[in-house]
């Protein structure tokens, strides 16, 4: 998770680090740091109080992130606002052609179980049955899987939220998006 490519980014020389994360940091991931120059907040990125801690960083790494949030706009500008050269987001997506529009995407919650089951059927490697066929839990908050995109819906949500994308590849059933603030 963007632990670990907070970890890697260190080892590759980076610093300052920092790791926000809503839940607790667990005591693999205090184990894992060591003695790397990393720091840790808890806390949800659209709290106010929580931006305000956060000093504009020159790279921003968001993976595995957005699908979760309820209002994914809102956390892109939210990432607009920490974010100095560029953010590396990276998210499961659904393929172009098994959307319609292939701008589009797919809100998990509203869908029956077999929706969900033909979603994940039709994109097998990219959407992953890990959280796209979990019933909707409201106590869960963040666990939950909101979302299903289309690369080109990822894409046309950071520039509305004020980024320019650079680049963005499929790899590893992941799309991966560079951008730099507009």
């Amino acid at each position: 998770g963007t632990y670990w490519g907070a970890f890697e980014a260190v080892d590759a020389g980076a610093s300052p680090v920092l790791m926000l994360d809503v839940n607790p940091i667990t005591d693999e991931y205090t184990a894992a740091i060591g003695d790397r120059e990393v720091s840790f907040l808890q806390g949800d990125l659209h709290d106010e109080k929580i931006l305000r801690k956060i000093d504009q960083a020159d790279i921003v790494l968001c993976s595995g992130v957005i699908y979760h949030c309820p209002n994914p706009l809102d956390t892109l500008e939210c990432l607009r606002r920490i974010t100095g050269e560029y953010l590396i987001l990276t998210c499961s997506a659904m393929l172009d052609e098994a959307a319609n529009p292939s701008n589009g995407l797919v809100y998990l919650p509203g869908l029956t179980p077999e929706q969900r089951t033909e979603l994940v059927a039709k994109n097998p490697s990219v959407v992953g049955p890990n959280g796209a066929l979990l019933d909707f839990a409201p106590d869960e908050g963040y666990w939950n899987w909101f979302f299903c995109f289309t690369p080109w819906a990822l894409r046309s949500m950071l520039t509305t939220a004020g980024f320019d994308v650079i680049d963005q590849k499929r790899y590893s059933g992941l799309e991966w998006y560079l951008a730099r603030p507009v």
